[in-house]
């Protein structure tokens, strides 16, 4: 009969803990209706029970919870009591660990989620955890590949490559690895940015010797993987034939004091005036221009004095080379042909017009359309085209004739 009291006092209260230890505790024969009561309401209640119990074992906050906001038995059963003490001590836990690992998500906190992650103590299927666990999963593999390349930029000292992973860098930047890559970026930059400008500059002005000794420079502190090197060293390599051509021909022809083939070779020049062989040659081109311009002079008045003058002169030259030599003789035969043709002619003014062909007379005010051969006048004096004044004269004849 107590039994009966009980059971039923359970059954109307909804108390479904002390129902199931009265069935527990029964010790007759399992018949009667309070039994039966007993036994339908207690399988009633099962699952819900059952899942509250499995929700605090696994300390699942979400479940717990859920199932509170669902409970439909008594309040002061003692299953309800349990799961709402579980909530009022871990609540503020759970809470905290929470926004914890989503403060780490949004921040992109690699190492800070991935130690939120280890330290959860609640339920392993929680659905906050799941989604901050699958993003901390996905970020290791991204993270492990990125950090791996940016450890290696600092190692190689690939200073370039190294900004662009900081700056693309997706994830905390407090942390170790990226700090560290900051910091030496930092200390390279100024050389680098140095290094960086002179290689430009070279390359714009095609200055060989400065580019070659800023690629030297770049390999002795910085990575060659770099891609201000690379197209520096690509432009160095495409100049390197013809620039070489170039510094011989220039040397060839100071060699043998070429004036004409030193004028031509610095005329073709297409590389930097500050480089050391253009201005070398520069200089030695003026040095053999004032020495043939003295050898010509002493020819040219030995023309004018007529007789053995000339053989002299020629003499005096013999120390030259056999090109000069040729040179001479024909600028001698020149001017005794265009001397006769003029004397022979009547027309005085031919001798100045001749003589500023030849670079001797500054005077261009005397006009040259009597001179029937101008073409063979010309001609002659392409004869004497290392002459450092016939070029200019040439152009100022050429517009004045018809």
């Amino acid at each position: 009969e107590k039994f009966k009291e009980q059971v039923y006092a359970a059954i109307a209260d909804r108390h479904p803990s002390r129902l199931r230890t009265l069935v527990a505790s029964y010790q007759f024969a399992e018949t009667g209706d309070a039994w039966k009561a007993a036994a339908t309401h207690n399988e009633v209640w099962a699952p819900d029970c059952e899942c509250l119990e499995a929700a605090l074992q696994s300390r699942d906050m979400v479940g717990v919870e859920e199932r509170l906001r669902n409970w439909t038995m008594s309040t002061s059963d003692t299953l309800y009591v349990r799961a709402r003490e579980f909530v009022h001590h871990w609540n503020k836990r759970y809470s905290e660990s929470v926004k914890r690992m989503r403060q780490c998500v949004q921040d992109f906190d690699v190492a800070g989620l991935r130690d939120a992650v280890a330290k959860w103590d609640f339920a392993q299927d929680d659905p906050a955890f799941l989604e901050c666990r699958a993003k901390q999963e996905q970020w290791s593999e991204s993270y492990a590949r990125l950090s791996s390349r940016l450890t290696k930029m600092v190692e190689q000292r690939r200073v370039s490559q190294l900004k662009l992973l900081l700056d693309a860098w997706p994830f905390q930047k407090d942390d170790k690895v990226w700090i560290t890559g900051q910091q030496k970026y930092e200390l390279w930059k100024p050389h680098h940015g140095q290094l960086c400008a002179v290689l430009s500059k070279a390359t714009q002005d095609r200055d060989m010797p400065s580019l070659q000794r800023g690629l030297q420079d770049w390999g002795q502190r910085f990575s060659r993987q770099d891609p201000c090197w690379e197209e520096a060293r690509k432009t160095y390599r495409s100049l390197l034939p013809q620039y070489k051509l170039a510094c011989e021909a220039l040397a060839a022809a100071g060699q043998c004091g070429d004036v004409a083939a030193l004028r031509r070779g610095l005329a073709q020049w297409t590389y930097s005036t500050s480089d050391p062989v253009y201005q070398m040659a520069v200089q030695l081109r003026h040095q053999c221009q004032a020495e043939f311009d003295d050898r010509l002079l002493d020819l040219r008045a030995a023309v004018l004095r007529g007789g053995t003058a000339v053989q002299e002169a020629l003499r005096r030259w013999s120390d030259t080379q056999e090109n000069q030599v040729q040179t001479a003789q024909q600028a001698a035969a020149s001017f005794r042909s265009a001397a006769h043709y003029a004397e022979a002619a009547g027309d005085q003014r031919h001798i100045p017009m001749l003589l500023v062909l030849s670079g001797m007379h500054p005077d261009m005010s005397e006009t040259v359309e009597a001179l029937q051969e101008y073409d063979d006048a010309m001609e002659i004096c392409d004869m004497l085209v290392t002459d450092s004044s016939w070029l200019d004269l040439r152009d100022e004849l050429s517009s004045a004739v018809p």
